[in-house]
């Protein structure tokens, strides 16, 4: 990782004042195009990034577990909708255990955000316990398609 950010600009010429980096799985669901993708946006998209965190306290990893089914449940329409743009789990290490979430909300405002939180099973059922909402722009992407998105 060293080695790219020192050739990443942003990082380079002090534009990010920090960075975190976090292990991450993209969930296995079918993503639409991301922008400048074939069937995607023609320019970038406006969405909030939600860093979710789980509990730390002994019951976090079968809490998680146990809620996985009506999170997913919930998670497919959304996809669908084109509400989630992306989304996945954040590990403890790579290849390790889930320890949070990463979730790409296209939703118009932070209001609508909090209400779509407030009815996800991982909040209410006490499986995320540090929500961060950050406004998100996701550029049009030369990348490879996603995991589960249509070639």
């Amino acid at each position: 990782m060293a080695a790219y950010l020192a050739t990443e600009l942003f990082h380079r010429d002090g534009i990010w004042v920090r960075h975190a980096i976090l292990p991450f799985r993209i969930a296995p669901l079918p993503w639409a195009p991301q922008p400048g993708r074939p069937g995607g946006e023609a320019g970038p998209l406006h969405a909030f990034a939600v860093i979710a965190r789980d509990g730390t306290d002994a019951e976090a990893p079968r809490r998680r577990l146990a809620v996985r089914p009506r999170h997913f449940a919930r998670l497919g329409p959304e996809v669908a909708a084109g509400r989630i743009r992306i989304g996945g789990a954040i590990l403890d290490m790579p290849d390790g255990a889930m320890v949070g979430s990463i979730i790409a909300l296209a939703l118009p405002d932070e209001a609508a955000v909090q209400d779509w939180l407030a009815t996800e099973p991982y909040v209410t059922e006490g499986v995320w316990q540090d929500l961060r909402v950050e406004r998100w722009r996701i550029g049009v992407q030369p990348y490879p398609p996603l995991p589960g998105s249509p070639a």
